[in-house]
């Protein structure tokens, strides 16, 4: 990313579940500004079988409400 003049801004670890060690990183870069990295909390795709709240609010899935 520096060779390409951009700065690392944002870096988030992508777990399977919250008590699972990280398998993927997404990282935010922005050209030509200052150095500075914020780490954000590891985000968990599942939480047990379904998808974590996180990941339902990132798709815009809302769950069922039973009534």
């Amino acid at each position: 990313m520096h060779s390409a003049g951009i700065e690392p801004k944002r870096l988030r670890m992508v777990a399977k579940q919250y008590d699972t060690a990280p398998w993927l990183f997404l990282v935010e870069g922005k050209r030509g500004s200052k150095p500075f990295l914020q780490v954000l909390p590891t985000l968990a795709v599942y939480d047990g079988e379904e998808f974590s709240q996180e990941m339902q609010k990132i798709y815009g899935w809302r769950e069922e409400r039973a009534e």
